[in-house]
């Protein structure tokens, strides 16, 4: 986690402290800069107050409180997709959680006999399986919609191939 924090008037250089309330552990205030920062080690929603004094006599001081709700991280649940079928199109939807949707899906290793790509603004999968293709793993990586930056997962996906059998 990273933000930069802004202070809504006065001279810098400012001078920044938490003055109540508590950030979560791993994520500190850099003092000189006014940038929360850290890997928080546990979830849950927390509050800190906030000061800001600027550099001119007399000082001036804001106070204001920031919320920080660190949550369990994105990651892909798929290990495994529905069967596709040598020379069909191919379109499949891989599981997600703890993500904001809309997520972007990017196929990361395709195999000479598969044509997949990501699709759209939904955790899809879609394209052409090959005429000779067999049962494959591919990797992955879904991006979510999270702000100011967003949350990625990276993974393997076993897609199941079976010969298209005409009577």
């Amino acid at each position: 986690y990273e933000h930069k924090l802004v202070p809504p008037t006065g001279t810098p250089p400012f001078s920044w402290s938490v003055v109540g309330g508590n950030l979560p552990e791993g994520v500190s205030l850099n003092t000189l800069e006014g940038v929360v920062k850290g890997y928080p080690s546990e979830l849950g929603t927390f509050k800190a107050r906030i000061s800001v004094t600027d550099s001119i006599e007399p000082p001036e001081t804001v106070t204001a409180w920031i919320t920080l709700e660190v949550t369990p991280p994105m990651k892909i649940v798929s290990s495994s997709l529905p069967t596709g079928y040598n020379g069909c199109r191919y379109n499949a939807i891989v599981e997600v959680e703890n993500g904001l949707a809309p997520y972007r899906v990017e196929v990361l290793s395709n195999r000479e006999d598969f044509s997949l790509k990501g699709s759209g603004e939904a955790p899809v999968i879609e394209g052409r399986i090959g005429k000779k293709a067999v049962t494959s793993t591919i990797q992955i990586r879904v991006a979510d919609s999270t702000s100011p930056a967003a949350q990625v997962a990276e993974g393997s996906v076993l897609i199941p191939v079976k010969g298209l059998h005409v009577a």
